[in-house]
């Protein structure tokens, strides 16, 4: 998961098949190319994953780098590497394509989800804590009336429709979301959160409250606009959230992130942050992945340096 500047990507127009055949020949490295292909992961983490030594792991990263299937970027203090994604080439598609196909190893599966675990067991500790404070402590990253205005627009399209909200805070957005539909649901896996919006919107009959993780939530509705705002950064696998929402759209439905964009500023992981922001480009890879497409981006300045995006995918055909 790109979280902060990616770096361009290599240029493969002349491509040295033998060696792109060496660097994935390597039974370890083919693994590390499956598990990089949604999300990313630092050294650490990998050495854990596989159960290796630190520069044994960094010595086959580099080896993937220098091919061209990896790329890394600098999050603080460490380098988080993901796959490659490239659409031009055919030969890479179909090399990792076949090597897709093939299930990692159970043990590789799951300890996956035990990193994926201590990332989310991170946040969730920081929204049990908080509850009470969300506004205050939003407010120190981006008020939401930065980009409200830019999620209306969307809920304006979808007027007198349904609505899905991950992650609804402290209700500010929602608060203008109800208004322009038929009906919003909100899911947050923390009870403080829903707590305090039953309270604050108690008389509100369009308003469905669920408790669940999002993620995991086995619910088969679905709505014509799903919105998450100031989310993605606190999740541990962004890439399975562009999925699970695409799940949840109807035909031509809407997905509206609002994320910071990619950025180093480091304390906002005081403030429960798992990522430091995103670029755009990844943000359409990961919806791409999802079989959604980008119909729309904006770039919000601010003066405290964290910048925010507001983008918009669509399922299947246009407005």
């Amino acid at each position: 998961a790109s979280m902060a500047a990616l770096e361009p990507l290599p240029v493969l127009a002349n491509l040295d098949v033998a060696a792109l055949c060496k660097a994935v020949g390597d039974p370890l490295r083919a693994n590390i190319l499956r598990v990089l292909a949604r999300d990313s992961y630092g050294v650490l983490e990998l050495a854990s994953m596989f159960d290796k030594a630190q520069p044994a792991i960094s010595h086959h990263l580099k080896l993937l780098k220098v091919s061209g299937l990896v790329t890394s970027r600098r999050e603080g203090q460490h380098l988080y590497y993901q796959r490659t994604h490239i659409d031009a080439h055919g030969f890479v598609q179909a090399l990792f394509a076949a090597l897709d196909d093939e299930p990692l190893p159970t043990r590789i599966t799951q300890r996956i989800k035990s990193i994926n675990n201590v990332r989310t067991v991170r946040s969730r500790a920081f929204f049990a804590e908080h509850a009470s404070d969300l506004a205050q402590l939003h407010t120190r990253i981006c008020a939401p009336d930065i980009y409200v205005d830019e999620i209306l627009h969307f809920a304006r399209l979808k007027r007198d429709q349904t609505a899905l909200e991950v992650g609804p805070g402290d209700g500010t957005i929602l608060a203008s979301l109800l208004p322009q539909m038929a009906a919003v649901t909100t899911v947050d896996e923390s009870s403080a959160v829903l707590a305090n919006l039953d309270k604050r919107f108690a008389n509100t009959h369009a308003l469905t409250t669920v408790h669940a993780d999002f993620l995991g939530w086995s619910s088969r509705s679905r709505y014509d606009l799903v919105n998450a705002a100031m989310v993605l950064h606190h999740l541990a696998s962004p890439a399975a959230f562009f999925a699970a929402a695409a799940r949840r759209l109807r035909p031509d439905g809407l997905l509206v992130v609002t994320e910071l964009k990619a950025h180093q500023h480091e304390w906002v992981r005081e403030l429960g942050d798992v990522w430091l922001g995103f670029e755009s480009s990844q943000l359409e890879t990961w919806a791409r992945d999802a079989g959604l497409r980008a119909i729309s981006e904006k770039r919000l300045a601010q003066r405290n340096g964290l910048d925010i995006i507001v983008n918009c995918y669509q399922t299947n055909t246009g407005i």
